[in-house]
């Protein structure tokens, strides 16, 4: 690692183009020349270009793309980026001729910012004394190129399928901080390989402790869920409950909504008892708040789906004069907070776990779980009694469940695509004025477009249309 990252960063300007570099945040000359396990810590978490860390700015098509929300024309029309206007409409072309696209930019910097960490770890000794702090800053990397990764896969490339993924397009896949190499797209199996590899990687490496206050550091109860999200993801059920089970067994607080203000715009603490990693996807004036998205609305056959005695309702939503719904801040604090969570926390790692359960044919286990859920989701007296007639009965609720709890987290946009894969033909609509636009299962365009100047420069393989 004798390549300064002054220079790495220039270059990541030139091609990426980014608005500053870190070095405008962190002027101090360790900074720029990384050494110590302290330099590694502050890359990791207050890089200068994703704001706070690599906890920030994940891609945002996929919830621009998904159905949980609606508009009318004069809104659509009145949205000043083309990837909000044509991701709506699963455009054949969302971004108009743009060759530089934030949402592939921000993830191989952050990927390239984890490259740089464990390049510098690899020349620091390890002693008694820095063990701990080592070993997590390591997890801590792996963890994080892992998720970016994954966020790539999932925007950019199509659904996993066990039966096809070998012959699949995937990703390129950067290992070094050397962005001189150009790197030519893996296979999606290759990916989605990378990705388990080192997640499964870090869990052996973070630290143990849930942290209380600053939830930018991933733990191993962090960890495990990420891996069954992941699996879920994939197909892989038996691997997807297991690691939910693990995550669950070394941490499994939920919030008790009985105990909420749930009044106003801002009714979560971002350190909330639920969260084992707080992140946040990119923030885009359409799917914010109603305080930046008035005519933005939640679409009904979501809010078909909460019992009127849910206190979900009053928690994640104002209701205007005719009764349509806008969402509130949910687990992201703050009036003007715009951006999506998309972390890491409980209440998903039940519902996964549920899921799992449910597909093995343990009926009771996923519905103990499911009233544990509703016991902090209504008042005792207003509670619902779940009654399951068989598998399929259970896994429509436990999916309807998802919906429900993980709205707006961009978890919408990946169930689609591995539900579709397994067979079940969701078919996305979206209405403007008298004209209907369809997004049919296992549409080419589940996979968004690599954006032009990647295909020119580095030769990548387009996605199909």
């Amino acid at each position: 690692m004798k390549i300064l990252l002054l220079i790495h960063t220039l270059f990541v300007l030139c091609c990426f183009g980014c608005s500053k570099s870190f070095l405008d945040e962190k002027p101090d000359a360790s900074i720029v020349n990384p050494k110590t396990l302290a330099d590694c810590r502050n890359l990791l978490e207050n890089d200068g270009q994703l704001a706070q860390g690599l906890n920030n700015w994940f891609p945002a098509l996929v919830a621009l793309a998904s159905d949980e929300y609606y508009f009318d024309r004069s809104t659509w029309q009145s949205l000043t980026s083309v990837q909000e206007r044509n991701s709506y409409v699963w455009a054949d072309d969302i971004y108009e001729g743009n060759p530089q696209i934030g949402e592939w930019n921000n993830c191989y910097y952050a990927i390239y910012v984890s490259n740089v960490v464990l390049d510098v770890l690899a020349n620091i000794e390890i002693t008694t004394s820095n063990k701990s702090e080592y070993n997590d800053i390591k997890g801590t990397a792996l963890f994080f190129r892992a998720i970016w990764n994954f966020a790539l896969a999932e925007t950019f490339c199509m659904p996993y399928d066990q039966k096809t993924a070998a012959n699949e397009l995937g990703i390129p896949l950067r290992y070094s901080p050397n962005i001189d190499r150009l790197e030519k797209r893996s296979s999606l199996e290759d990916t989605y390989n990378a990705i388990l590899g080192d997640l499964n990687q870090s869990v052996g490496l973070l630290q143990n402790k849930i942290p209380s206050n600053y939830k930018n550091r991933p733990c191993v109860a962090a960890g495990y869920s990420m891996l069954a999200r992941i699996n879920l993801i994939m197909g892989n059920y038996r691997l997807a409950g297991k690691y939910a089970d693990s995550s669950w067994q070394l941490y499994n607080e939920l919030l008790d909504y009985n105990k909420l203000n749930l009044e106003g715009d801002a009714v979560f603490d971002r350190n909330n008892v639920e969260i084992l990693l707080m992140s946040q996807i990119a923030a885009y004036a359409s799917i914010s708040i109603p305080r930046y998205a008035p005519n933005t609305f939640v679409d009904s056959t979501v809010i078909d789906l909460y019992d009127p005695q849910d206190l979900r309702l009053r928690a994640y939503f104002t209701f205007t004069k005719d009764g349509r719904a806008n969402r509130k801040n949910l687990y992201l604090t703050g009036l003007n907070v715009t951006n999506l969570f998309n972390g890491v926390a409980t209440d998903e790692t039940l519902l996964i776990l549920s899921e799992c359960q449910a597909r093995e044919g343990d009926l009771d286990a996923a519905k103990s779980l499911l009233e544990k859920l509703y016991t902090n989701r209504f008042a005792p007296s207003d509670r619902p009694k779940i009654t399951f007639r068989d598998r399929e009965d259970a896994l429509r609720q436990i999916l309807d469940e998802r919906r429900k709890e993980l709205l707006f987290r961009g978890m919408r946009w990946s169930d689609v695509r591995r539900l579709n894969v397994e067979g079940r033909n969701i078919i996305l609509k979206r209405e403007l004025a008298n004209e209907q636009y369809i997004l049919q299962p296992n549409s080419l365009k589940y996979a968004f477009l690599i954006p032009l100047q990647e295909v020119q420069l580095s030769g990548l393989t387009q996605n199909k249309r």
